[in-house]
This record gives structure tokens, C-alpha cells and sequence, in this order.
């Protein structure tokens, strides 16, 4: 096999093989407390949905595959101050039927700070 093939195979397989990643996760709700005037949409002005995840650094509409959530997407911009790189997510987590502010917002907020490995579906 000649260099140029096996480097041609060297770099297909790259393409095929993902890039896995430590992401670090904070989750959202669609409370007023926790989101921008506009209310509970994202910033393309579209309801927020499960699988909505916030980065200000990954182009929106990219899918990301995290272990223990599978695919999510990035719908969403959040604050400089922490989604200004690309490792970091806020995930949006949806209210349960029933729940009340206090408690939705409870649990979602217990969820704290996680670290997870992932990579972006290409």
C-alpha cells in the first residue's frame, strides 16, 4: 500500500472515529427567574424543548451525543460568563405534569454541576 493511501485511510477513519470529550453540564427551566425577557424561547424565538442545550461556541443546530442523555442539540445561547466555551452546556430539562414552580424549579437545580463524556455527531 502506497503513504498516500494509508494516509487517505488514516484520515477517513478520523472522520468516522468521534473526538470524545468531558462536557460540563448545568441544567435549566423554562421559569422567567432563569431565562431572558423574551420568556421561556430560545434565542432563534422558538419554544424551548427537551434535547435543548445552550453553548455560545458550538454553531446552533450542531447534535452533540452525551453519555447517559444521548443526542442533544444546541438550540440556545446563555450567559458569556460560563457558555463562552465549548465544552460547557446548560441543559433545558422540561416540567413535570403537576409540578409547581418551587418544586420544578427544586429539582431541576438538584441536578447541579455534571460531568460527562460526549462528542459531536458529524
Amino acid at each position: 500500500m502506497t503513504k498516500k493511501k494509508e494516509a487517505e485511510e488514516k484520515e477517513q477513519e478520523k472522520s468516522v472515529t468521534p473526538e470524545w470529550k468531558d462536557f460540563i453540564l448545568t441544567f435549566y427551566t423554562s421559569l422567567d427567574s432563569e431565562n431572558s425577557s423574551a420568556g421561556p424561547v430560545t434565542c432563534q424565538n422558538k419554544p424551548l424543548t427537551p434535547g435543548g442545550v445552550a453553548n455560545n461556541v458550538i454553531p446552533l443546530n450542531t447534535q452533540i451525543y452525551l453519555d447517559g442523555y444521548g443526542q442533544v442539540t444546541v438550540n440556545d445561547k446563555g450567559s458569556d460568563k460560563y457558555f463562552g466555551v465549548d465544552n460547557r452546556l446548560d441543559v433545558f430539562v422540561q416540567r413535570e405534569p403537576g409540578e409547581d414552580d418551587h418544586d420544578y424549579f427544586r429539582r431541576v437545580n438538584s441536578y447541579g454541576v455534571q460531568r460527562v463524556r460526549g462528542y459531536i455527531v458529524k
